[in-house]
């Protein structure tokens, strides 16, 4: 996974958004570059609140970003 790897919308709802993306093994889960552009173009000025593994994935992290 690097800088550019990019995520996958999953979920944009009133404050929030989520991207659905890449576990970055034996590292902490943290967004990229990339998913965090991805995540301000959906909801400009959208800041990281978090990241919990996926339910539906689990080799990928929902990363939730504030609106």
């Amino acid at each position: 996974m690097t800088e550019d790897t990019p995520g996958q919308i999953y979920r944009v709802k009133s404050g929030s958004v989520t991207i659905l993306g890449a576990k970055n093994h034996g590292a902490e889960a943290k967004p990229t570059r990339r998913m965090i552009e991805q995540a301000q173009e959906a909801c400009p000025g959208a800041s990281y609140r978090s990241a919990v593994p996926s339910v539906e994935d689990f080799n990928m992290y929902e990363y939730t970003f504030s609106c």
